[in-house]
């Protein structure tokens, strides 16, 4: 099991759902905290919650990186899955505060 992050994300205009993120593997030894970001489409990020890997938030608070909640998989009604916020929002660290590229 591997631990992601995502920093940033793109929504669909028309939903307000994600359908872009830039996530990254977080590493937990040596002096980098986190591997080279990268663009993914929303069903990177559910495949790799699928497969078992948490994926979580990551803030920006007074200039410094924050962990914020996990991601989770939601389907909609139409059949497309997605990702949400796991469990309650926490005023400034929603998918709708994390920056856009």
């Amino acid at each position: 099991m591997s631990v992601f992050a995502v920093t940033e994300i793109k929504l669909d205009e028309t939903n307000g759902r994600v359908v872009q993120a830039k996530m990254g593997a977080v590493i937990t030894k040596g002096a980098e905290w986190m591997a080279a970001l990268k663009v993914v489409e929303v069903i990177d990020v559910v495949n790799a919650i699928m497969a078992g890997d948490d994926v979580f938030t990551i803030f920006q608070m007074g200039g410094h990186p924050v962990p914020g909640p996990k991601l989770k998989v939601i389907a909609y009604p139409e059949g497309v899955e997605g990702v949400v916020i796991d469990g309650p929002e926490t005023p400034g660290m929603t998918l709708q505060d994390l920056p856009r590229f």
